[in-house]
Order: C-alpha cells, then sequence, then structure tokens
C-alpha cells in the first residue's frame, strides 16, 4: 500500500468513525446532564496528564530502539494519533503513528507493533494488580479473584516469551531486545501504574460531576474495563466493546449497568474535550503538521 492510498484510507476511516460515533451515541449525548460542571472540567483537566505521560513512555521506548526523536515531537504524534483513535477503526491513530515514525525516524515497525503490544498488556498488568491487591483485601468471592490472577500470569506468560526469544535474534530485532529487560521494563510498569492513578483521579471527579457515588471498587472495575477494552479495539475509541464488557462484570459493581452506560458516555465525551483541547495547546501553531501530511 502506498502513501497516498495509505493517508487516504485514514481520511476515509476517521469520517466513517465521526458519524458512526454520532449515530450511535446521540440519543445518549441528548438526554446527557451534568450536575457540576466544575468537576468535569477537573476531570477533563487531570485526564490529559495521561498525554504526557504515555508520551513520555513512548519517547523512552523510541530512545532504546535507537530513534532521534525529542519528547515534543513524540508528544505532538502521540495527540494526533489519539484523535485518529478516538475517531477511527481498528486503531488508525496508532497505524498512521507507526507510518509517521517511520517515514521521518526510521523506526522499524515491527518492532514499533511489538512496542505497542508490549506498551498495552503492561497498562492491563498494572490495573490487573492494583485490582487483585484492593479486592483480595475485602470481602469478594474467590472466583472474581481468579479473573485477575490469569490475566496477570498471561501477560507475564508472554512478556517472558518475548524476553527468551526476542533477545536470540529470532525475530531479528535487536534493537527491540534493549526494552525486553526487568531494568526498562520496571521503568514502564511504574509510568504505567502513574497513568492507572491518573485514570482513577479523573474518574473520581468525573463521577461528581454527574452526581454518582462511583466507589473505589467500581472506579477499579471501569477502569480494567476501559483499558482492556483498548487493547481489543476494533472500533473508534472501543466503542461498543467497553460497554458488553460492563455487562459482564455488574455482578461485582455496585453501580447499575444504567449508571455504568451513563459513564462510560460522559468519559467518551471527556475524551474528546480533552482530546480538542491538547491539538490546539499542543499542536498550536504547528497543526499545519497535520494537514501537511495528510495533503502529501
Amino acid at each position: 500500500m502506498n502513501k497516498k492510498n495509505l493517508q487516504t484510507g485514514f481520511k476515509i476511516f476517521i469520517t466513517i468513525g465521526i458519524f458512526w460515533y454520532l449515530f450511535n451515541n446521540y440519543s445518549l449525548i441528548y438526554n446527557f446532564e451534568l450536575k457540576n460542571f466544575d468537576y468535569f472540567i477537573y476531570a477533563v483537566g487531570i485526564k490529559s496528564l495521561n498525554i504526557f505521560v504515555i508520551a513520555y513512555i513512548n519517547l523512552f521506548a523510541f530512545l532504546k530502539l535507537k530513534t532521534k526523536i525529542s519528547y515534543t515531537q513524540t508528544l505532538k504524534i502521540h495527540t494526533f494519533s489519539l484523535l485518529g483513535n478516538f475517531f477511527s477503526f481498528a486503531k488508525s491513530g496508532t497505524a498512521y503513528k507507526a507510518f509517521i515514525l517511520k517515514k521521518d525516524f526510521s523506526l522499524n515497525l515491527k518492532e514499533f507493533s511489538l512496542f505497542f503490544i508490549l506498551n498495552q498488556l503492561i497498562a492491563v498488568l498494572s490495573i490487573n494488580l492494583l485490582s487483585l491487591i484492593y479486592f483480595s483485601n475485602i470481602n469478594l468471592p474467590e472466583i472474581n479473584l481468579i479473573f485477575f490472577r490469569i490475566t496477570i500470569v498471561l501477560i507475564l506468560l508472554i512478556i517472558a516469551a518475548a524476553a527468551l526469544f526476542i533477545p536470540k535474534g529470532s525475530f531479528n530485532l535487536k534493537s527491540y531486545s534493549e526494552l525486553i529487560n526487568i531494568k526498562v521494563l520496571s521503568i514502564i510498569l511504574i509510568c504505567q501504574t502513574c497513568s492507572v492513578f491518573i485514570v482513577l483521579m479523573s474518574n473520581y471527579f468525573l463521577s461528581n460531576s454527574l452526581g454518582l457515588n462511583l466507589i473505589l471498587s467500581d472506579n477499579l472495575i471501569y477502569s480494567l474495563i476501559a483499558i482492556s477494552s483498548l487493547l481489543l479495539s476494533i472500533t473508534p475509541n472501543a466503542l461498543g466493546i467497553r460497554e458488553i464488557i460492563l455487562v459482564s462484570f455488574e455482578n461485582i459493581a455496585q453501580l447499575s449497568t444504567d449508571a455504568l452506560f451513563t459513564f462510560s458516555v460522559a468519559d467518551r465525551i471527556a475524551d474528546f474535550t480533552m482530546l480538542i483541547f491538547a491539538c490546539i495547546f499542543l499542536l498550536g501553531k504547528n497543526l499545519n503538521l497535520i494537514t501537511s501530511y495528510l495533503k502529501k
């Protein structure tokens, strides 16, 4: 696929995603009501911190992969890819990020793909570890804890397999082996844990803006679903996937399914608001960077 076709497909994905998103959420958004707008602004502000944290993780990995790129450049590309993923199908924003990194910074696409999967897995690992620690200290049936334990073990096995085979050159990715060591993985895990705490804090303020009583257990459950659904995302911003998973967790959540769905819609609106402001303030005068890439 040549460059022109990739960019045309990216535009089409975004356009279809916008209309699909509006079609599926119109009735919910029409009846949507914020009880406290100040808390909504706080939630959006806290959410925006994650853009900087994840951009740092990206930069840390890119430098390990021998890519000459600055934090500012990483931040701008990451922000644009988030906007693309919010509206487009099958993580087209991430695919476009990979394309730009390969074209302008000579990043190996295989290494980028493996890092993306590794980073997503560590994010899921982090929220599962926090959930397991919390739910282990309250009266929760053992059967519910098994889910967290199995997920943690599976992710650790995948990372261990990667650590075993990739350094041996089986995939011809010598630079990628720099990411598969205890020190580097620990740094990524710490950063992802910070990201999870930011998510939990923003969820708290967002729930207050809706007049909902989101206790810590429900916050962890929702955050677990939201973060995990992004790994499986094939729709704009995991639209529908997150909501389907929410239903399966209703037996251990204190909030009703309707309340969780309302919170999910509010979360998407907060994400969109955050991305718009991020594009304005982070890209600023460099918004022509986006249009120049799309027009080439």
